[in-house]
């Protein structure tokens, strides 16, 4: 601003100039703090609040979302019923569901069975919970409660026709036998069933191994005299139309070869498929339970003899003739000898044996 005082043809201001002015001229406007200020608050500032309202509202968008998706998944949960159930991109184990008997102590878990992976923090639980609970009207029980009470029984169907089986092979192959892993970790694990007979102190000693005890639902019973023991390390095994159809039991002991020789009369056994060998890394597998000649011997009161014996690349075949007080029958045995300890067979060598054994349809005994 320019002063009274200054010269009007010039313009020069020799006396000074007004307050805020400055310059020869008094044409300079001075720069206040509170200029600066207001410029800076113009830049900066505002947007730097615009842009933090707009994250907060992302936020808040972000978080209802995800929540009201927890709750859509856990609404769901209670009418969910599944025929197939997807293990993964190569297996797909298909299902049957009933109600279960067991208490809800015995009942499955759910999630683990259909894989679903829920993880919910404590506190978005709770609230989802809370939500449920006006939801669902005053004669609804918790969905936890109809989980429990709705435990589905899994039943894996592992048929597969003869057309198909090409693919499901090449599905299973996928990711490195990812398919076959996932079908082998669905089979149940442990003892699914009592063993109290074969761990009884006076049974012991005829168990070749500590671990492995026939079921008491499925073993079978020798039939004896009063007084003698009927216990044999050996179940019954269903065939595939749900008869009893096999014999599964161990390689005999010393101890134990009587008692084999009696279950193979008394089940009426005419095929045993003998899958280990005698001796095996330089371990005792299975005692020898048949004659060495043709002579025979008695086991027990049944007297075995070698009617024939034929050696062929991976296995062999004798044939015994065995005779009782009742009478006479031929046994078959089909011996592989190439299935080695703690290993898997050659699966050629494996498919001609099997096809051998069937050719006759008798009743069959294995031991390993």
């Amino acid at each position: 601003m320019v002063s009274s005082d200054c010269d009007r043809v010039t313009g020069r201001c020799t006396h000074g100039c007004q307050s805020g002015w400055e310059g020869d001229r008094c044409v300079t406007q001075l720069r206040t703090p509170f200029m600066i200020d207001q410029q800076t608050t113009t830049t900066f500032i505002i947007p730097l609040m615009v842009t933090i309202a707009v994250i907060i509202a992302i936020a808040i968008f972000v978080i209802i979302k995800k929540r009201t998706q927890l709750l859509t998944e856990k609404v769901d949960v209670k009418s969910t019923t599944r025929e197939e159930i997807d293990l993964g991109d190569d297996f797909i184990a298909r299902t049957d569901y009933h109600q279960s008997p067991h208490t809800s102590n015995d009942t499955l878990n759910v999630h683990d069975i259909w894989d679903i992976p829920v993880r919910i923090e404590t506190s978005e639980n709770q609230e989802v919970s809370e939500r449920l609970d006006i939801i669902q009207d005053s004669s609804s029980v918790s969905i936890d409660n109809r989980l429990k009470e709705n435990q589905p029984h899994v039943e894996n169907i592992t048929d597969i026709k003869i057309h198909e089986l090409q693919f499901a092979i090449t599905q299973h192959d996928l990711e490195n036998g990812g398919g076959f892993i996932r079908e082998y970790e669905v089979l149940p694990a442990g003892e699914q069933h009592d063993c109290c007979v074969g761990r009884r102190q006076k049974n012991l000693h005829k168990n070749r191994y500590k671990t492995i005890f026939p079921y008491d639902q499925s073993r079978v019973i020798l039939m004896t005299d009063t007084g003698y023991n009927d216990y044999i390390n050996a179940s019954y095994i269903k065939g595939y139309n749900g008869e009893m159809a096999y014999i599964a039991t161990q390689g005999p002991k010393n101890s134990t070869i009587n008692d084999f020789w009696q279950m193979v009369w008394q089940e009426n056994v005419t095929q045993i498929v003998m899958l280990t060998n005698l001796i095996e890394g330089g371990k005792v597998k299975c005692n020898q339970y048949w004659p060495a000649c043709t002579d025979g011997e008695f086991y027990g009161n049944i007297f075995i003899s070698k009617h024939e014996e034929a050696q062929y690349a991976v296995y062999i075949i004798r044939k015994f003739i065995i005779s009782h007080d009742e009478g006479s029958r031929v046994v078959t045995q089909y011996h592989y000898t190439q299935w080695a300890d703690h290993g898997t067979p050659d699966p050629l060598s494996l498919v001609i044996f099997i096809a051998t054994c069937y050719e006759q349809g008798q009743k069959k005994m294995k031991h390993q």
